[in-house]
């Protein structure tokens, strides 16, 4: 169907889920509307490309436009849709592995404009390209800078995407430099129910240690 596919001028927003026309086969405006085209795309269909999108697609990045650019467009269209967005898809949005820094996805949840500690491979700062990006960002969680109830937030999202398998060493290193923060904090309700490595490098509650 016409109403399935894309016009050029929007492939930046939803290559991955929907047909792009060639720029010699894009109809003019009038032909678009008569064959029910949506120009700019429905805000629902990109936030499916920004899903449909493997872990991997920052290292086999298929356009020629850099990622950065491709990605402030893209944040910069849904952040303008933002109140024709869903709750549902909002909510889709502020789960997704959809900003990136260097090489790799990273929730919204997991990146700060400000960090005092570096803890990747987890959690990161905003890159700079995406400063003018700074109220869209927001939106779909990320934050200024990360309390100690984010930290034991993460902790916990950590364990459960972890299921029982051990951390290798960049990633206890990464654990431990979030424990220390959280300790830092002094902030008892984050230290509730904290999760902790044991021996073996597994996530479990502080409890069982």
């Amino acid at each position: 169907r016409f109403s399935d596919v894309a016009v050029p001028g929007d492939r930046h927003l939803v290559w991955s889920v929907l047909p792009v026309l060639r720029a010699a086969a894009a109809p003019n405006e009038v032909t678009r509307l008569q064959l029910g085209i949506s120009s700019p795309p429905r805000p629902r269909d990109v936030i499916a490309h920004l899903a449909n999108l493997p872990s991997d697609a920052l290292a086999r990045w298929p356009l020629p436009d850099p990622v950065a650019s491709v990605y402030q467009r893209t944040f910069d269209f849904l952040g303008a849709q933002w109140s024709k967005i869903s709750p549902e898809d909002q909510a889709t949005l502020r789960s997704l592995a959809c900003v990136p820094v260097g090489d790799v996805l990273v929730k919204p949840s997991r990146i700060f404009f400000r960090l005092s500690s570096d803890f990747s491979p987890f959690m990161f700062q905003v890159p700079r390209c995406f400063g003018a990006q700074e109220a869209f960002l927001k939106k779909v969680g990320a934050r200024e800078t990360p309390s100690g109830r984010d930290l034991a937030l993460f902790l916990r999202e950590l364990g459960a995407e972890c299921r029982g398998n051990p951390l290798n060493p960049n990633e206890l290193s990464a654990v431990t430099k979030v424990l220390e923060t959280v300790t830092e904090s002094h902030s008892s309700a984050a230290s509730a129910n904290l999760l902790v490595p044991d021996s073996s490098g597994v996530l479990v509650a502080a409890s069982m240690c």
